[in-house]
């Protein structure tokens, strides 16, 4: 019950701050090539967490600067080329509802992205606020719900390997 009324909290927390970002046009064609900076948020889910690594190893291929935001204690599952960037967060990251803490969303705010990809398949409103504190002018995640909010490029979301695939294939369009 009181996680519950947490998550609600949370998502008011959320809409009344992304109220603004709702009517934002943007222009997709080539944002892919033309962007430079990517942050990678994985995955809190362990099963997604190998999946995910993939999109990891395409932006890599592709020379992209990547930056990666994961849980303190998952930063040793990463290869040892993405370990150099990454923004790790712990226990001490989350407010008591359940979003970033004060102390990281500052932080966040002083990052400067071109594009945020969201790897997380199910509701994790810790990321979704993450994607939108920072000031990258792509949002991408999966389709889940309110998720319309959060990003202005949405995926697919199947299941667990084929996700990730649909947003390899998704990115590759561009």
């Amino acid at each position: 019950m009181i996680t519950s009324i947490k998550k609600k909290i949370a998502s008011l927390i959320i809409n009344n701050r992304l109220k603004h970002r709702l009517s934002e046009k943007k222009d997709f064609t080539s944002f892919f090539k033309n962007s430079f900076t990517f942050l990678v948020l994985m995955p809190s889910e362990e099963h997604d967490f190998n999946h995910a690594l993939e999109v990891l190893n395409f932006l890599d291929e592709y020379k992209k600067q990547i930056y990666v935001m994961t849980y303190d204690y998952r930063v040793s599952l990463l290869p040892a080329k993405f370990k150099v960037k990454v923004h790790e967060h712990g226990i001490d990251d989350e407010s008591q509802v359940g979003l970033p803490s004060k102390k990281l969303q500052e932080r966040l705010r002083q990052m400067d992205y071109h594009v945020v990809i969201d790897l997380n398949r199910g509701e994790n409103l810790f990321y979704s606020f993450i994607a939108n504190t920072i000031s990258a002018p792509i949002r991408i995640g999966f389709e889940k719900k309110g998720s319309d909010k959060y990003y202005n490029i949405q995926v697919k979301d199947e299941s667990g390997e084929i996700s990730y695939k649909n947003l390899l294939n998704c990115l590759r369009m561009f």
